[in-house]
């Protein structure tokens, strides 16, 4: 079984590219994460969703993956 820091750091196909988030995507991430009706369907994402949250959750998938 392969694990997390076995794995290359962008996995592409035809449709669809996945990458680790970046600082710079935490904007993006708040505007999207900031719905009441994600927030309800979840036991992590809190309501409202702020940018320090969003700044933090990736950090904190920096700091896993680089402990693998």
């Amino acid at each position: 079984m392969s694990k997390l820091f076995d794995l290359p750091m962008i996995l592409q196909s035809e449709r669809i590219k996945l990458r680790p988030p970046l600082l710079s995507d935490a904007p993006v991430i708040t505007n999207l994460a900031h719905n009441v009706k994600i927030a309800e369907m979840t036991a992590t994402i809190p309501y409202p969703y702020p940018l320090s949250a969003a700044q933090g959750w990736i950090e904190q998938v920096r700091e896993l993956r680089q402990q693998g």
